[in-house]
């Protein structure tokens, strides 16, 4: 069964739409708090991310999903959407096109948090079999929480960490101290990705000093010894030449592969789906280390898609849930995981794949860390502190002048 892109006409309307009118907000539960009826007779609905969409696995994907439609006779219909604006296309979609809103998506996690809190979808405790998550880990299923109710399933990760070339560093450069004095070259995104705020090391820096972004009333906040010992660390690398403004061109790793295949740089963050992507070109000396953190205690960033359930009708619940034990299965997850270049959630996939960069993946995700806030005007002020440092301002300067950049 062919799959159903977006731009079947109905969908391709409401890109339309998207584009000429201004969203609003529509919730998936009326005004008195019942759930709208839906029609059970309609397909089972799925919105696949097009980053997890490769051209190269695209038959192979469609294949997957056309063999679940064949063994439970179920009519899915699948749709590839680009990447970005999920909550408002999943709110206009529901006002505009009901028949096309799905009945299952995978979304990250800020687009998770708030489609929940705009009651966009439904908490998934009590309909997700306890077998399909208990191979989680603890912290990987709080970040499927919003306001401590499970709304997302975890399914597909992506984990930071560096490569470092052990012909430079006679042991592995994991703390502040090693990287900073080192003779060799740090290279990292000194931008933040796109649709992020802060650079990626900055930001786990920061968070591994013992900062936070959100006070307890939910204001921004910095806080002042973690954000002064992440500045001095970085005015260190500065200082010894270890890092320069160069790296204020990179918003992504890819954007500097080139040079870690080169060995033109001495350690330089990654991420897992370029490794897997890319890892027959990294030369022999380089090997992995953690993110460095104050005292070179293990620490990664994680990013995760999460599988998040909008129908409210049991019906339609069912046959989603059906669809979700299928993606699920232990091999069918390794696999698709390995298809594309990412590192399943579950552990009982991990053990399947039997490969070593999978295994020191699996020991990190204890301490993967996900942060409300990361976008927020406190993570803002950080970015512009690391900025300033990277251009010559005393770390000392640079902390007041974020701390005050929040103040109240």
């Amino acid at each position: 069964m062919p799959h159903n892109r977006l731009v079947h006409s109905g969908i391709f309307v409401m890109i339309l739409m998207v584009v000429i009118f201004p969203f609003y907000s529509i919730p998936a539960i009326a005004q008195d708090g019942t759930p709208e009826p839906e029609d059970p007779n309609l397909p089972l609905r799925v919105w696949w991310p097009d980053a997890l969409y490769p051209e190269g696995n695209r038959d192979t994907i469609d294949g997957i999903f056309a063999e679940f439609s064949s063994i439970y006779n179920l009519d899915l219909r699948y749709y590839v959407h680009t990447v970005g604006n999920d909550v408002p296309r999943l709110q206009l979609t529901h006002d505009i096109a009901p028949d096309a809103t799905p009945d299952l998506m995978l979304m990250r996690r800020e687009d998770m948090v708030r489609a929940a809190r705009d009651n966009l979808i439904v908490p998934v405790d009590g309909w997700v079999p306890a077998s399909t998550i208990a191979g989680a880990s603890e912290n990987l299923l709080a970040l499927g929480e919003v306001d401590e109710v499970l709304y997302g399933v975890p399914y597909m990760l992506d984990l930071h960490h560096m490569l470092y070339n052990t012909s430079v560093f006679d042991t592995p450069p994991d703390s502040f101290e090693a990287v900073s004095g080192a003779e060799g070259l740090l290279t990292f995104p000194g931008q933040p990705r796109t649709g992020e705020t802060v650079s990626d090391l900055v930001l786990v820096s920061y968070l591994a000093s013992g900062g936070e972004f959100v006070g307890p009333e939910g204001e921004p906040v910095l806080d002042e010894p973690a954000l002064r010992t992440v500045l001095e660390f970085f005015a260190t690398t500065v200082t010894n030449e270890v890092i320069s403004t160069d790296l204020l061109a990179y918003a992504a790793p890819a954007n500097y592969w080139d040079q870690i295949i080169a060995a033109e740089t001495d350690i330089a963050l990654v991420n897992s789906s370029l490794y897997l992507s890319q890892r027959d070109d990294v030369p022999p000396e380089f090997d992995i280390v953690t993110l460095p953190s104050p005292d070179g205690t293990p620490t990664t960033l994680a990013d995760a898609w999460f599988w998040v359930l909008t129908t409210t009708d049991p019906q339609r619940q069912e046959e989603a849930q059906r669809f979700l034990l299928w993606v699920m299965e232990t091999d069918r997850l390794a696999d698709m995981s390995m298809m594309l270049d990412t590192i399943p959630s579950q552990q009982r996939a991990l053990r399947v794949l039997d490969d070593p960069y999978i295994d020191e993946m699996s020991n990190l995700l204890p301490v993967a860390l996900y942060v409300e806030g990361r976008n927020n005007a406190a993570a803002a002020a950080l970015q512009q502190a690391f900025e300033a440092v990277l251009n010559g301002t005393p770390p000392d300067e640079a902390t007041a002048a974020a701390l005050e950049r929040v103040s109240p």
